[in-house]
């Protein structure tokens, strides 16, 4: 049993949530603290805002900083930090998640909290020591459901979330812009999803999500099933997803 909060998750997202339409790729992405460093780490964004040229009261997005340079100013920062990344990646277009039980606001959202919860589980557990999750706020999610949801999914004996890691009580959501770890939560997985989504040329960058690459959870150097993981289950493994993205293969 875990003896106290040591770690900190702060979760984002990137991409579209709907299914089989706007951006193939969905991902909800943790960046774990530990408490000593939370901090020193969240002084990155400051060191971003200050090199950028960004105004000290404006949040960091991702999806504003459009040029590759500062994009890899961003990643190059962040990458100096003690912290750990973990991805639950959906691709929305697959059939096997384009069903009945995932339409609807919020549910492909909520399925892949789970699977991220589980793993942030795995690593409190790990460590013998809980976590704390810190969600950014979204305007079609209500956190007292999310709660509500983890804690049915614990009582699911297919569930495999480590019992006594996460306090529901303790979960918290709050403003990105307020938070200066969820705006580092944005960049990685910001990096995560332009490594997969192409562009209307075609092209896809994964320069941001390699520059990171040590930074992924990995379990006995096994990274698909704990730092990156695909859903639906097994993703990573099929021919056009390999051939796709031969970057998978990367070493660190």
């Amino acid at each position: 049993m875990p003896a106290g909060v040591a770690y900190t998750a702060y979760v984002e997202e990137a991409g579209d949530e709907g299914l089989g339409r706007g951006s193939r790729w969905f991902i909800v992405g943790a960046v774990i603290v530990h408490e000593s460093n939370d901090l020193a780490v969240s002084r990155c964004i400051d060191d971003i805002k200050d090199r950028l040229g960004l105004e000290a009261s404006a949040p960091v997005h991702w999806r504003n900083m459009k040029h590759p340079s500062m994009r890899r100013f961003m990643i190059d920062r962040v990458k100096k930090e003690d912290l750990v990344i973990s991805y639950v990646v959906c691709d929305t277009y697959d059939d096997r998640i384009k069903t009945s039980s995932l339409k609807g606001n919020g549910r492909l959202y909520a399925y892949a909290v789970r699977f991220l919860v589980e793993r942030l589980s795995w690593f409190g557990w790990d460590r013998k020591q809980a976590v704390d999750l810190v969600f950014a706020n979204r305007s079609n999610v209500s956190y007292d459901e999310l709660k509500g949801y983890l804690d049915r999914i614990q009582k699911d004996p297919s569930c495999r979330v480590k019992r006594g890691v996460i306090d529901l009580s303790r979960v918290r959501c709050q403003a990105a812009r307020q938070v200066k770890l969820l705006q580092v939560a944005d960049i990685c997985n910001g990096a995560c999803f332009n490594a997969l989504e192409y562009d209307r040329f075609g092209y896809y960058d994964e320069r941001y999500l390699l520059g990171l690459w040590s930074k992924i959870y990995r379990r006995k150097d096994n990274l698909f099933s704990y730092g990156l993981k695909f859903l639906p289950s097994g993703l990573h493994d099929e021919e056009w997803v390999r051939k796709s993205y031969p970057w998978l293969g990367c070493k660190e």
